[in-house]
Formats: C-alpha cells, structure tokens, sequence
C-alpha cells in the first residue's frame, strides 16, 4: 500500500501511535498550484502550495526545509507532462548541492513520473524535485502533481 500522510489506514499516520513508526511523524505534503511550462534539465519543479504539514518540516516557496541529520525520511514526488519527450524526475540536496541518486523516475511526453526514495542526510538539509535529465523541453499541467516528505526514523 503506497502510504500518504493522513491515510488511517498506515502504521505511520500522523497523530496515532503504535505501528511501525508509532506516535507523531513529522511531514509536509506539497502540491504545484498550477501548470508549469519550459521544463528543461536542472529546472526545479514548482512545488510551492503546502497541502498540509506536522512537526519541523516545513516549505518556503518551492523547497522542502526542516530535515535534520541523522533522521531518515521517506521522499515522494510526482507529476503528469502534457508536453515534451524524455524526463527523469529526481529529489535535489540544496545544502550540499547534489542530486540524490543517479536515477531518478523516468518517464515520456504524457506520462506520470514518480520518484521515491529514503534518505538519511548527513547536515541539516533542504531538498528540491528538479528535472534532473531532459532531451528537450516539457510542460505539465500540475494536475495530481504533489511531493511529500515524511519522517520515518526514530532519529529524535
């Protein structure tokens, strides 16, 4: 089952205790507030609407702030092209100026592209979701597009 913050049905859910993570889980789920268009490689993708948040993690304008050393976290992000051809998706380390992993989600011209990772920083850290690799430029509607961020470690 592919957990969301808010799903009752999650042994993390937010507010209850017990179950794999138990008690208050730190998140931040954010969303695009609307289509974004020339998406090329490096782009950051507009995550900029908070959708709903608990604990440290917190959202300025397109980041996802908050995430401290040593704590391990679930990183989510996802959106739909209407335009363009090949893209990979991936979650981007501004603090150490870095793409998480070589690959990220991959997918063609009107296709959902998802990325998914855990993640233990090693500093205090901020993320972005980039366009982490184009052949050419793309468009998305922001329809369904959402990222979400989610401790999952009992690092506190």
């Amino acid at each position: 089952m592919l957990w969301t913050p808010g799903n009752s049905q999650s042994p993390w859910s937010p507010g209850e205790s017990g179950g794999g993570g138990g008690g208050d889980v730190d998140f931040i789920e954010k969303s695009m507030s609307g289509a974004q268009g020339s998406i090329s490689t490096g782009t950051v993708i507009a995550f900029d609407t908070v959708e709903r948040s608990r604990g440290d993690l917190g959202g300025a304008g397109n980041q996802f702030t908050g995430l401290k050393a040593g704590r391990t976290y679930l990183l989510i992000a996802q959106y739909r092209t209407t335009s363009g051809s090949f893209t990979a998706l991936n979650w981007y380390d501004v603090t150490g100026a870095a793409y998480l992993s070589t690959q990220g989600g991959v997918g063609l011209a009107q296709s959902t592209i998802i990325t998914h990772q855990i993640w233990t920083p090693s500093a205090d850290s901020i993320l972005e979701v980039r366009a982490q690799l184009t052949s050419g430029t793309e468009t998305t509607d922001g329809f369904g597009a959402n990222a979400t961020v989610t401790e999952i470690g009992a690092g506190r």
